[in-house]
């Protein structure tokens, strides 16, 4: 079995498109909130959050930049929607914009 093999029959579910991507409990996803095993393991090895990365760990500690920024950058994770985090704010917002479209291909 292949390392990519074992990864996928061993972890089941990702809370972002890009895997990288994992928000802070205080960022309200509610994606990333549902694996709060995966965030206390950014928090222990001291790997910062999608966002978060230069700002100092939870101990005052310098941290590792989050896998997805050091990757690409914010802009470029920000411009899927499926990677920003899914507070109830932004759910509203995406329920509207997707509503609007229904609008739009209703229309004669």
């Amino acid at each position: 079995m292949d390392l990519r093999e074992f990864a996928l029959k061993h972890v089941h579910q990702m809370p972002h498109c890009d895997q990288r991507v994992l928000h802070s409990p205080d960022d309200n996803c509610k994606y990333c909130n549902d694996l709060p095993e995966w965030q206390a393991l950014r928090i222990m090895w001291g790997i910062a959050f999608t966002g978060h990365s230069g700002e100092k760990g939870p101990y005052g500690n310098a941290q590792q930049p989050c896998p997805a920024e050091a990757a690409r950058g914010m802009e470029s994770i920000n411009s899927w929607g499926g990677n920003v985090p899914m507070t109830p704010e932004a759910e509203k917002k995406m329920d509207e914009h997707y509503a609007s479209l229904g609008e739009t291909f209703d229309k004669d």
